[in-house]
Protein backbone atom coordinates (compact mmCIF):
# COMPACT_ATOMS: atom_id res chain seq x y z
CA UNK A 1 0.00 0.00 0.00
CA UNK A 2 1.61 3.37 -0.97
CA UNK A 3 0.85 6.32 0.78
CA UNK A 4 1.89 9.50 -1.23
CA UNK A 5 1.04 12.55 -2.89
CA UNK A 6 1.39 16.32 -2.05
CA UNK A 7 -1.39 18.47 0.19
CA UNK A 8 -3.17 20.72 -2.77
CA UNK A 9 -5.35 23.19 -2.92
CA UNK A 10 -7.77 24.07 -5.82
CA UNK A 11 -10.76 25.79 -6.68
CA UNK A 12 -13.67 24.84 -8.95
CA UNK A 13 -17.42 25.79 -10.64
CA UNK A 14 -20.03 25.42 -8.54
CA UNK A 15 -22.15 22.28 -8.84
CA UNK A 16 -25.11 19.91 -7.93
CA UNK A 17 -24.00 18.12 -4.86
CA UNK A 18 -26.54 14.48 -4.89
CA UNK A 19 -26.67 12.04 -2.70
CA UNK A 20 -26.90 8.19 -3.20
CA UNK A 21 -30.03 8.37 -3.51
CA UNK A 22 -30.04 10.88 -7.20
CA UNK A 23 -31.61 13.54 -4.28
CA UNK A 24 -30.06 16.99 -4.75
CA UNK A 25 -28.14 18.39 -1.58
CA UNK A 26 -27.37 21.59 -3.24
CA UNK A 27 -24.70 23.42 -5.08
CA UNK A 28 -20.75 23.06 -3.67
CA UNK A 29 -17.61 23.92 -4.66
CA UNK A 30 -14.40 22.57 -3.73
CA UNK A 31 -12.22 24.77 -1.39
CA UNK A 32 -9.16 22.73 -0.74
CA UNK A 33 -8.66 19.09 -1.34
CA UNK A 34 -5.75 16.96 0.52
CA UNK A 35 -4.43 13.18 0.54
CA UNK A 36 -3.03 12.00 3.61
CA UNK A 37 0.64 12.10 2.92
CA UNK A 38 3.91 10.61 4.92
CA UNK A 39 5.87 13.95 5.04
CA UNK A 40 4.90 15.91 8.30
CA UNK A 41 2.92 19.03 8.14
CA UNK A 42 2.96 21.08 11.38
CA UNK A 43 0.37 24.34 11.33
CA UNK A 44 0.61 27.14 13.70
CA UNK A 45 -0.29 25.88 17.30
CA UNK A 46 -3.88 26.84 18.15
CA UNK A 47 -3.63 27.72 21.69
CA UNK A 48 -7.01 26.81 22.45
CA UNK A 49 -8.81 23.66 23.13
CA UNK A 50 -10.83 23.28 19.65
CA UNK A 51 -13.05 20.89 20.87
CA UNK A 52 -14.29 22.38 24.00
CA UNK A 53 -12.79 26.38 23.76
CA UNK A 54 -10.52 26.63 26.87
CA UNK A 55 -7.95 28.26 27.15
CA UNK A 56 -4.51 29.16 29.71
CA UNK A 57 -4.71 25.48 30.53
CA UNK A 58 -2.26 22.41 29.31
CA UNK A 59 -2.81 21.42 25.21
CA UNK A 60 -1.76 18.59 23.36
CA UNK A 61 -0.95 18.23 19.64
CA UNK A 62 -3.53 16.83 17.47
CA UNK A 63 -2.78 14.77 14.60
CA UNK A 64 -5.97 15.74 12.09
CA UNK A 65 -5.70 12.63 10.67
CA UNK A 66 -4.63 9.50 13.51
CA UNK A 67 -1.33 8.62 13.12
CA UNK A 68 -2.08 4.89 13.55
CA UNK A 69 -3.53 5.63 9.61
CA UNK A 70 -0.04 7.39 8.48
CA UNK A 71 -1.52 11.10 9.24
CA UNK A 72 1.15 13.38 9.12
CA UNK A 73 -0.85 16.79 9.52
CA UNK A 74 -0.43 18.17 13.35
CA UNK A 75 -1.91 21.18 15.09
CA UNK A 76 0.10 21.93 18.32
CA UNK A 77 -1.28 22.70 21.43
CA UNK A 78 -4.99 21.69 19.98
CA UNK A 79 -6.88 19.85 22.51
CA UNK A 80 -7.21 20.10 26.77
CA UNK A 81 -6.39 16.92 28.56
CA UNK A 82 -10.02 16.27 29.26
CA UNK A 83 -10.53 16.68 25.65
CA UNK A 84 -7.90 14.28 24.72
CA UNK A 85 -8.52 11.68 26.67
CA UNK A 86 -11.99 11.45 25.85
CA UNK A 87 -11.26 11.31 22.71
CA UNK A 88 -8.37 9.00 22.81
CA UNK A 89 -10.29 6.37 25.46
CA UNK A 90 -13.69 6.19 23.44
CA UNK A 91 -12.64 6.80 19.91
CA UNK A 92 -9.12 6.09 18.53
CA UNK A 93 -8.35 3.72 20.72
CA UNK A 94 -11.29 1.45 19.77
CA UNK A 95 -10.60 2.47 16.00
CA UNK A 96 -7.09 1.54 15.91
CA UNK A 97 -6.81 -0.90 18.48
CA UNK A 98 -9.88 -2.54 17.32
CA UNK A 99 -11.84 -1.54 14.10
CA UNK A 100 -8.97 -1.32 12.09
CA UNK A 101 -6.07 -3.89 13.78
CA UNK A 102 -6.79 -6.12 11.65
CA UNK A 103 -6.05 -4.64 7.86
CA UNK A 104 -3.36 -2.06 9.92
CA UNK A 105 -1.43 -5.30 10.82
CA UNK A 106 -1.92 -6.92 7.41
CA UNK A 107 -0.82 -3.63 5.51
CA UNK A 108 1.75 -3.21 7.80
CA UNK A 109 0.76 -0.23 8.21
CA UNK A 110 2.18 1.86 11.71
CA UNK A 111 2.35 4.81 13.39
CA UNK A 112 5.07 7.61 12.54
CA UNK A 113 6.34 6.62 16.28
CA UNK A 114 7.32 3.40 15.12
CA UNK A 115 5.74 1.56 17.99
CA UNK A 116 6.14 -2.29 18.26
CA UNK A 117 3.03 -3.72 17.04
CA UNK A 118 0.89 -5.35 19.51
CA UNK A 119 -0.03 -8.99 19.05
CA UNK A 120 -2.99 -9.53 16.65
CA UNK A 121 -5.65 -11.05 18.51
CA UNK A 122 -8.21 -12.45 16.03
CA UNK A 123 -11.55 -14.59 16.58
CA UNK A 124 -11.60 -17.75 14.11
CA UNK A 125 -14.70 -19.94 13.87
CA UNK A 126 -13.76 -23.62 13.65
CA UNK A 127 -14.59 -26.20 11.64
CA UNK A 128 -16.82 -27.45 14.84
CA UNK A 129 -18.74 -24.06 15.28
CA UNK A 130 -16.64 -23.35 18.12
CA UNK A 131 -15.49 -19.65 18.14
CA UNK A 132 -12.26 -19.56 19.65
CA UNK A 133 -9.99 -16.43 20.06
CA UNK A 134 -6.07 -16.83 19.17
CA UNK A 135 -3.11 -15.09 18.54
CA UNK A 136 -2.04 -15.55 14.20
CA UNK A 137 0.88 -13.78 12.52
CA UNK A 138 -0.28 -11.24 10.35
CA UNK A 139 1.53 -12.62 7.04
CA UNK A 140 -1.34 -15.51 7.61
CA UNK A 141 -4.49 -13.59 7.19
CA UNK A 142 -6.04 -12.61 4.51
CA UNK A 143 -7.66 -9.18 4.50
CA UNK A 144 -11.13 -8.72 6.24
CA UNK A 145 -12.67 -5.51 6.80
CA UNK A 146 -15.80 -3.81 7.08
CA UNK A 147 -17.40 -0.50 7.53
CA UNK A 148 -20.79 0.89 8.18
CA UNK A 149 -22.15 3.06 5.01
CA UNK A 150 -24.19 5.64 6.36
CA UNK A 151 -26.91 7.59 4.21
CA UNK A 152 -26.17 11.39 3.56
CA UNK A 153 -26.29 13.98 6.45
CA UNK A 154 -29.63 14.61 7.92
CA UNK A 155 -28.79 18.36 7.60
CA UNK A 156 -28.04 18.02 4.04
CA UNK A 157 -30.97 15.78 2.81
CA UNK A 158 -33.50 16.78 5.35
CA UNK A 159 -34.67 13.80 6.48
CA UNK A 160 -35.71 13.27 9.95
CA UNK A 161 -32.79 13.08 12.64
CA UNK A 162 -33.00 9.01 14.47
CA UNK A 163 -31.14 6.80 16.50
CA UNK A 164 -30.46 3.72 15.29
CA UNK A 165 -27.99 2.98 12.28
CA UNK A 166 -29.57 3.87 9.02
CA UNK A 167 -27.47 2.41 6.26
CA UNK A 168 -25.46 -0.43 5.57
CA UNK A 169 -22.31 -2.75 5.58
CA UNK A 170 -19.09 -2.71 3.07
CA UNK A 171 -17.22 -5.60 3.08
CA UNK A 172 -13.62 -6.14 1.66
CA UNK A 173 -11.92 -9.46 1.29
CA UNK A 174 -8.77 -10.44 -0.24
CA UNK A 175 -8.55 -13.45 -3.18
CA UNK A 176 -7.71 -16.87 -1.78
CA UNK A 177 -8.98 -15.56 1.86
CA UNK A 178 -11.11 -19.27 1.94
CA UNK A 179 -7.55 -20.94 1.38
CA UNK A 180 -5.81 -18.70 4.18
CA UNK A 181 -8.58 -19.50 6.75
CA UNK A 182 -8.40 -23.24 5.79
CA UNK A 183 -4.52 -23.30 6.79
CA UNK A 184 -5.82 -21.63 10.33
CA UNK A 185 -8.30 -24.70 10.65
CA UNK A 186 -11.20 -22.27 10.79
CA UNK A 187 -13.93 -22.01 8.56
CA UNK A 188 -14.52 -18.39 8.86
CA UNK A 189 -13.23 -15.26 10.51
CA UNK A 190 -15.48 -13.18 13.18
CA UNK A 191 -15.31 -10.02 13.26
CA UNK A 192 -15.29 -7.32 16.00
CA UNK A 193 -17.99 -5.71 16.82
CA UNK A 194 -18.97 -2.44 15.07
CA UNK A 195 -19.45 0.85 16.69
CA UNK A 196 -20.82 3.02 13.48
CA UNK A 197 -21.60 5.97 16.10
CA UNK A 198 -17.73 5.73 16.84
CA UNK A 199 -16.56 5.92 13.13
CA UNK A 200 -18.99 8.82 13.10
CA UNK A 201 -17.06 10.41 15.55
CA UNK A 202 -13.57 9.79 14.32
CA UNK A 203 -15.04 11.30 10.65
CA UNK A 204 -16.58 14.47 12.40
CA UNK A 205 -12.97 14.76 14.64
CA UNK A 206 -11.35 14.32 11.36
CA UNK A 207 -13.35 17.08 9.63
CA UNK A 208 -13.41 19.41 12.77
CA UNK A 209 -9.87 19.10 13.32
CA UNK A 210 -8.24 19.32 9.61
CA UNK A 211 -10.81 22.25 9.09
CA UNK A 212 -9.31 24.41 12.43
CA UNK A 213 -5.79 23.84 11.57
CA UNK A 214 -6.47 25.29 7.94
CA UNK A 215 -8.37 28.48 8.78
CA UNK A 216 -8.78 28.43 13.18
CA UNK A 217 -12.15 29.62 14.05
CA UNK A 218 -13.61 30.83 10.76
CA UNK A 219 -16.44 28.74 11.00
CA UNK A 220 -19.44 28.35 13.93
CA UNK A 221 -18.38 24.44 14.67
CA UNK A 222 -21.32 22.04 14.54
CA UNK A 223 -19.38 18.45 15.33
CA UNK A 224 -17.45 18.91 18.43
CA UNK A 225 -20.77 17.03 20.47
CA UNK A 226 -20.93 14.49 17.74
CA UNK A 227 -16.93 13.96 19.15
CA UNK A 228 -17.18 13.83 22.40
CA UNK A 229 -19.49 12.00 22.55
CA UNK A 230 -22.47 14.49 24.22
CA UNK A 231 -25.24 13.43 21.35
CA UNK A 232 -26.28 9.92 20.25
CA UNK A 233 -27.53 11.96 17.25
CA UNK A 234 -24.61 11.97 14.86
CA UNK A 235 -26.68 11.47 11.93
CA UNK A 236 -27.53 14.90 11.77
CA UNK A 237 -23.92 16.15 11.00
CA UNK A 238 -22.14 13.04 9.88
CA UNK A 239 -23.24 10.73 7.36
CA UNK A 240 -21.86 9.49 3.84
CA UNK A 241 -22.36 8.43 -0.11
CA UNK A 242 -24.91 5.75 0.59
CA UNK A 243 -23.20 3.95 -2.28
CA UNK A 244 -19.56 2.61 -2.71
CA UNK A 245 -17.47 4.50 -5.31
CA UNK A 246 -13.76 2.33 -7.50
CA UNK A 247 -10.90 2.53 -5.93
CA UNK A 248 -8.36 5.31 -5.73
CA UNK A 249 -5.05 3.72 -6.62
CA UNK A 250 -2.02 4.13 -4.24
CA UNK A 251 -3.67 6.64 -2.08
CA UNK A 252 -4.79 4.52 1.36
CA UNK A 253 -6.77 7.65 2.75
CA UNK A 254 -8.70 10.85 1.12
CA UNK A 255 -9.69 13.92 2.71
CA UNK A 256 -10.62 17.34 0.87
CA UNK A 257 -13.26 20.09 2.44
CA UNK A 258 -15.64 21.60 0.33
CA UNK A 259 -18.29 24.68 0.56
CA UNK A 260 -21.99 24.09 0.47
CA UNK A 261 -24.58 26.31 0.33
CA UNK A 262 -28.06 25.02 0.10
CA UNK A 263 -29.43 26.60 -3.45
CA UNK A 264 -26.97 29.25 -5.02
CA UNK A 265 -28.66 32.34 -4.11
CA UNK A 266 -28.05 31.21 0.20
CA UNK A 267 -26.36 33.99 1.88
CA UNK A 268 -25.47 31.54 4.45
CA UNK A 269 -22.37 28.60 3.45
CA UNK A 270 -21.65 25.77 5.35
CA UNK A 271 -18.25 23.07 5.31
CA UNK A 272 -18.73 19.81 4.28
CA UNK A 273 -15.61 17.15 4.79
CA UNK A 274 -15.29 14.35 2.79
CA UNK A 275 -13.28 11.18 4.37
CA UNK A 276 -12.61 8.27 3.04
CA UNK A 277 -11.18 5.50 4.45
CA UNK A 278 -8.84 2.89 2.68
CA UNK A 279 -9.96 4.41 -0.52
CA UNK A 280 -7.11 2.26 -2.46
CA UNK A 281 -9.07 -0.57 -1.33
CA UNK A 282 -12.70 0.98 -2.48
CA UNK A 283 -13.87 2.15 0.85
CA UNK A 284 -16.95 4.27 1.68
CA UNK A 285 -16.68 7.93 1.19
CA UNK A 286 -18.32 9.84 4.71
CA UNK A 287 -19.21 12.97 4.99
CA UNK A 288 -19.60 15.64 7.90
CA UNK A 289 -20.86 19.25 8.36
CA UNK A 290 -17.84 20.69 10.07
CA UNK A 291 -19.90 24.21 10.41
CA UNK A 292 -21.39 27.75 9.06
CA UNK A 293 -18.81 30.02 7.42
CA UNK A 294 -18.36 33.18 8.96
CA UNK A 295 -17.04 34.84 6.48
CA UNK A 296 -16.85 34.83 2.06
CA UNK A 297 -14.56 32.01 1.14
CA UNK A 298 -12.09 31.36 -0.14
CA UNK A 299 -10.55 31.75 3.39
CA UNK A 300 -6.99 31.90 3.85
CA UNK A 301 -5.15 29.36 4.96
CA UNK A 302 -3.21 30.22 8.73
CA UNK A 303 -0.31 31.28 9.51
CA UNK A 304 1.90 31.94 12.45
Amino acid sequence: MLIGGVASARRSNSSRCWSGSGQAWGRVAIMSSFVVVSERKIYPPANECIYCGARGVKFTDEHTFPDGLLGQHILPKASCEPCQKIINEQVEQYCMRTLFAHLRAVTGMRSAKKRPPPPLTVKLERQSGEIERVVVDPADLPQFFSLPVFPGPCFLTGEPVGETFDGWWWHHETPGASEALRKLGAQSMVSETVFPSRIARLVAKIAHSQAWALWGPAFEPFLPDVILGKTKYFQEYVGGWGKILNPVPDFAHTFKVMNWRKTKGDKDSYLIGEIRFFSDLGGPVYYAVIGKALKPWPFQERTA
